[in-house]
């Protein structure tokens, strides 16, 4: 109890007068935390079940008592998970509560670190950062609350407390676990945290900056890792532009953000974040990626990707510019690596292989090897202004989609935003109508709008409310392959999305619901298979019917066949033309060239009769034969042991679905086969070949049909 304050008249029947004079005794003591478990059971047991029926006043109170007390919130919490899932009118006003807590215009995150700060106790800071940024609050509050609106009402506690900067600024108690709690809440939703947290506040200005450079600069390396390259990294990545690259220079730099490793640079997938990171490290670090970057052409010197090939070639071309006149090229040109990577690279058997690699080899020796060739490794202008130290923030900003075309005063370098606009179904697309079709015409027609961003598709998912899947299914499959061939938006995007369409239940029993599900799972899982992990992770770790595992498997073995290059006619892989095409211009010279074609032919034509009047006419038979079918490339090889072994192991660790248990292993196993049948040729193949004997015998032994 606190001092001064009989709480236990509370536990019989009392009056509102009482109960407000009591709340009142209670808020005017400095610290809440003087509240014994005693004292917090009985306002949990005995004034929160009456919570609907007290006055404005009252209420108001209890929920400021709650908002300057963390262990007072923690038990209600604690208690509602705990106590009442049966009863389920007396958990919505708990419910309620701490609803009007979260809502309510008081600093209560800034309380609860006071509350904590003073603690010697590192496991009550945890408790903050599970029940607040682990998700535990928001998921007993998920059907009321959505991620939308939990992370907003987190987003106006973060900016009360950077308001009130002053208080923050010399608080080194603070200050060393906001660091913290910052890479908790961006962990919180990979896609809408950063929206929201980076996007809405502390790269609205300088004020807000300077703030976040603050906490980082009092956080543990550990978490100032995390914030920048799971965080920072991705969020600028998708709003790099020719117009915003001097800023994201100058946010680096702020950031102290530098000297970065190969391997982090080539997690990203922008070329020009990649050349803005190696421009602003030492010399030392130029030199040191040089050496890995020639390393990585070595090792990949009989590789397929010709994506990442070309990619990491334009970074050692890039790298070497910025050691240009440095004497550490004369040591480079005549090293082993070097020598080595001209020469395997040499006999690969694409041209464009050793182009690149002659190009490098000029670059580095000064173009004092002779090699005659038009051939160039072209390196994007960063167009970065030396002299400009200020940030532009709104340069960050993405616009918002629309059915009007995007503006082309911005030309994006990942330019995903370029593509056009994709519709739901009844469009003129690829797709045709009768894939397309749906049964309810006024579902489709409300449905039915122009979506260009991945962020607002998965808005569509998140809105909730009653709606038909297979629309959100459809527009999933076309919008993520249209986007290939621009990988960052989709990466970003990836987990959330897969969630989303694998956990979706058929509640309008809509016909190929599981065809669409699984189409829209493979489209995902093709356009980036370095994020099938994400896919494992949901078929491991939730709370999935036997139907939602089943189409997840399904999607595993269809995204190794067809990045192995085998068709499956089930799989809808629509193609789309670049909007440019449909510009009025390029229409009237396409049209001009066609007629022109035409004329050609048409004179070509009589020019033939003149010339064969009266002589013989030679003509190669090879003219005539039919072209070979293009061989397609496995680009499964590069990702197969990401797909076998989770799968594996998976196996391996025990499966138990009950009475469907055996369903499920058969069709485990079936797709088990596929990714191993897929895999080969790839380098460990004996390996894997070996783990798929023993889980083979395992299945045998616990009698799952091996045929």
């Amino acid at each position: 109890m606190i001092p001064g304050t009989d709480l236990a008249i509370l536990k019989t029947e009392f009056s509102s007068s009482v109960l407000h004079d009591c709340l009142q005794k209670i808020e005017s003591q400095a610290d809440y935390n003087l509240l014994d478990v005693e004292g917090t059971m009985i306002i949990i047991k005995n004034v929160i079940p009456v919570y609907l029926s007290l006055s404005k006043n009252s209420q108001g109170l209890l929920v400021r008592i709650i908002a300057r007390s963390f262990s007072i919130l923690s038990q209600i919490v604690e208690f509602t998970q705990r106590n009442l899932q049966q009863n389920q009118k007396q958990k919505q006003v708990f419910k309620l509560v701490l609803k009007d807590v979260l809502y309510m215009e008081v600093p209560w995150f800034y309380n609860y670190i006071e509350n904590v700060c003073g603690e010697k106790s590192v496991l009550l800071r945890r408790s903050v950062r599970a029940l607040l940024f682990g998700s535990k609050l928001f998921n007993l509050l998920s059907e009321e609350v959505s991620i939308l609106e939990y992370l907003s009402c987190l987003s106006v506690q973060w900016e009360y407390l950077i308001n009130d900067f002053l208080k923050i600024r010399d608080n080194k108690q603070v200050l060393s676990i906001l660091g913290d709690f910052l890479s908790a809440v961006l962990g919180l939703h990979r896609t809408y945290a950063s929206d929201i947290i980076l996007g809405e506040l502390f790269f609205r200005s300088k004020q807000y900056f300077d703030c976040l450079l603050l906490i980082l600069k009092n956080a543990s390396l550990l978490e100032k890792d995390k914030i920048i390259r799971r965080a920072i990294f991705p969020y600028l990545e998708l709003r790099i532009n020719n117009d915003n690259t001097t800023d994201i220079q100058n946010i680096f730099k702020s950031l102290q953000i530098h000297d970065m490793s190969t391997a982090v640079l080539l997690q990203l997938k922008s070329l020009p974040m990649q050349m803005i990171l190696l421009k602003i490290s030492s010399h030392d670090t130029i030199l040191s990626n040089v050496y890995s970057l020639l390393q990585i052409l070595k090792e990949h010197a009989d590789g397929d990707d010709e994506k990442q090939d070309t990619q990491v070639s334009q970074l050692t071309v890039f790298s070497l510019e910025l050691l240009k006149g440095s004497p550490e090229l004369g040591k480079i040109s005549h090293s082993d690596l070097f020598l080595n990577m001209v020469t395997q690279r040499l006999n690969h058997s694409s041209s464009q292989y050793r182009e690149r690699t002659m190009f490098i080899a000029k670059v580095i020796t000064g173009q004092q090897l002779k090699f005659e060739s038009s051939f160039e490794i072209r390196i994007p202008d960063l167009n970065i202004v030396e002299s400009r130290v200020e940030i532009d923030f709104d340069s960050l900003k993405i616009p918002e989609s629309s059915g009007r075309a995007l503006s082309t005063k911005t030309n994006p370098i990942e330019a995903s935003s370029l593509l056009e606009d994709v519709m739901l179904p009844n469009s003129d697309d690829e797709v045709s109508e009768s894939e397309m079709d749906s049964d309810d015409e006024t579902a489709t027609v409300k449905s039915k709008r122009h979506i260009v961003f991945l962020k607002d598709l998965l808005k569509e998912y998140e809105s909730g409310g009653e709606k038909e899947s297979l629309p959100l299914f459809q527009q999933t499959v076309r919008l993520v392959r249209q986007k290939q061939y621009f990988q960052a938006e989709v990466e970003y995007y990836s987990y959330d999305l897969m969630m989303n369409v694998a956990t979706l239940n058929n509640s309008f029993d809509e016909k190929d619901f599981e065809q669409w599900r699984i189409n829209a799972l493979v489209s995902i899982a093709v356009v980036v298979p370095q994020k099938i992990a994400d896919m494992f992770t949901i078929l491991f770790n939730s709370e999935l019917s036997l139907q939602q595992r089943m189409a997840i498997l399904s999607s595993i073995g269809m995204a190794a066949r067809e990045l192995r290059g085998i068709d499956d006619k089930n799989i809808v892989k629509p193609n789309y033309d670049f909007p440019t095409k449909k510009l009025p211009e390029l229409k009237t010279r396409d049209s001009n060239s066609n007629l022109l074609v035409e004329e050609a032919g048409q004179y070509g034509k009589a020019d033939d009769q003149f010339i064969s009047n009266g002589r013989t006419k030679w003509r190669s038979k090879k003219l005539d034969t039919v072209a070979k079918p293009i061989k397609k490339l496995n680009h499964f090889r590069k990702f197969a042991a990401l797909f076998f072994y989770p799968l594996a192991h998976g196996w391996l660790n025990g499966i138990d679905l009950g009475a469907h248990n055996k369903l499920f292993k058969t069709h485990y196993l079936t797709t088990l086969r596929i990714v191993y049948t897929c895999a080969y040729p790839v380098s460990n193949y004996e390996s894997i070949s070996a783990l798929m004997q023993q889980i083979v015998v395992d299945a045998a032994a616990q009698g799952i049909d091996i045929e």
